[in-house]
Order: structure tokens, then sequence, then C-alpha cells
């Protein structure tokens, strides 16, 4: 009950965002993602709603003719990623905001959307928890304006876990080299992806499921 309400919150103040944000002076004809700029007041209300430092707002530009959002998490497994879950939605808006949030991404990851007609929150957890015992944790999240490029996969977060003494941070762009990871011996390594895409929501879900 608790979680249901905190992503309604947090829905509830996406809107706010959405109607309170800056506006470019100048149409940016490129497609990117971007951490959300948030008014001290903005901060404020995130910290109520517990929007702590793995919780990750972004806003994002596209252009027209996009059809489908998905959001995947990975573990790292033999030097590949391994699919944990993949969510596909229709989206078709040019622009939007999106919130992510969890605490172990192995115990499950939340999404909240808004956009100018659309608004939504799904979330994913495992039938079992994973027991991570006491390891050390590590995460790193996407805190540069990036390029969307349609099918192309946008890491936003990476997650090292380890029982050795010292632990470093990887940066997100670390997910598309998962045999140097692997190399680094990390207990456990997990990724969040988005994926926008022109294919339609059926399309996706046929690629996804061949791809797994």
């Amino acid at each position: 009950m608790k979680n249901i309400l905190s992503i309604a919150l947090v829905i509830v103040y996406l809107i706010g965002l959405s109607a309170c944000g800056n506006q470019n002076d100048k149409v940016n004809k490129n497609m990117y993602i971007e951490p959300a700029q948030l008014s001290q007041t903005e901060e404020d209300i995130g910290e109520l709603l517990g929007l702590n430092e793995n919780r990750m707002i972004y806003d994002f530009v596209l252009q027209d003719g996009v059809q489908t959002m998905k959001k995947s998490t990975y573990v790292l497994a033999d030097g590949k990623w391994e699919v944990l879950s993949s969510e596909v939605g229709e989206f078709k808006d040019t622009k939007g905001r999106i919130a992510l949030g969890f605490d172990y991404i192995a115990d499950g990851v939340w999404t909240a959307t808004q956009s100018e007609n659309q608004k939504g929150k799904t979330s994913y957890k495992p039938m079992e928890a994973e027991d991570l015992g006491n390891l050390g944790v590590a995460t790193t999240k996407l805190n540069d304006k990036s390029e969307i490029v349609y099918d192309k996969e946008i890491p936003v977060a990476l997650q090292v876990m380890t029982s050795k003494n010292e632990i470093y941070s990887e940066s997100v762009s670390g997910f598309f080299e998962p045999n140097k990871l692997e190399e680094k011996e990390y207990e456990h390594v997990y990724a969040i992806t988005l994926l926008f895409s022109q294919k339609s929501n059926a399309e996706l879900e046929k690629q996804t499921e061949g791809n797994q």
C-alpha cells in the first residue's frame, strides 16, 4: 500500500513539474534525454516524496513517429546481459518526463511517466527476492544530456554489488562493454535501460521475445 501511494504521489509530482517546467526559447530538433532541472521547491517536494538518490527524473524530447517506449532491467552473467524484466508500452508524444525508483535493482524497479496525452505507472518485482547478503553497493545513474536514437538502448542506471573491500562506481556506458565488467569479478552487476522506437507495440514485443 505504501509503494502504491508513493507512486501515485510521484505521478502528481510529475504533472506539477510538467506544468511548471522551464521552456526552451528555441526548439531543439534533436532527440535527447537529460536529468530534469528541478527548482529548490521541486527538490523539497521530491525529498518529501522519498525521492532519494536512487530515484531519478528525466526529461526527454523525441521526433514525430515515435510509437513505443521500452524499459528493461538486466543482470550480468558470464560476460553477457540477461533480461530480468522488459516492459513495452505505447508512447506517441514527442516529449515527456519519466521517473524511475529502486533500492536494489534486483528487488524491483518502478516507473512513472508523464506527457501531454498520457500518464501511467508500472512496476517490476521478482517472484523471489534475491539474497544479497552484506555486499557493498555502488550505483551510477545517467547524469548528462544524452542523444536518443530510435531502437538503441540508453543505460540510465548501473549497479554493482561486491564483497571486496574497495568498490568503485562504474559509468553507465559500461553497459556497452559487459565483458570488461565481468573481468572485474563483481558478485552482481545490474542495469536499467530505456529505448524509444517507431515500431508498434506488437512489433517491439515480438522482437524482445526473439532476443530472449
